[in-house]
């Protein structure tokens, strides 16, 4: 699977996680957008599915914090967000839980830990991760 899934309000608003570029900004038909961003001083790309709305072209600079878009939704309509990291220095996709700082940590395993979801992988470049569900939904 790559990444995390989090089950989000629609429209919630998505935010870069780091200064970097718009390396990639396709439509998916009946989802929204996937956007990928290359932070060239990490070594790394964050990828985001599906965006609607986003504020952003392929090739533009983004700033840590910024409006990406919003929260889109899968084809049956179920707002979602894909996160994904890939640490191209060091081959490949990582799980983004190891990029969490301890309060996101925290906050992540007492959600995972009150869901019916599986359990995170042990192995450190797979993340099994699927829906999360956030806080106030």
């Amino acid at each position: 699977h790559g990444g995390i899934d989090f089950d989000l309000k629609a429209d919630t608003e998505i935010r870069v996680v780091a200064d970097g570029k718009i390396e990639e900004k396709q439509y998916v038909e009946g989802e929204g957008y996937n956007l990928i961003i290359v932070h060239d001083q990490y070594g790394l790309a964050t990828g985001y599915t599906p965006i609607k709305d986003p504020q952003l072209e392929k090739g533009g600079q983004v700033k840590k914090d910024q409006v990406l878009g919003k929260v889109g939704t899968d084809l049956k309509g179920t707002p979602f967000l894909h996160f994904e990291v890939n640490a191209f220095r060091q081959g490949g996709r990582v799980c983004p839980y190891n990029y969490f700082n301890a309060d996101a940590k925290a906050a992540f395993d007492q959600m995972f830990s009150q869901s019916n979801y599986p359990e995170k992988s042990s192995e450190p470049n797979i993340c099994n991760c699927e829906l999360v569900p956030v806080a106030g939904r």
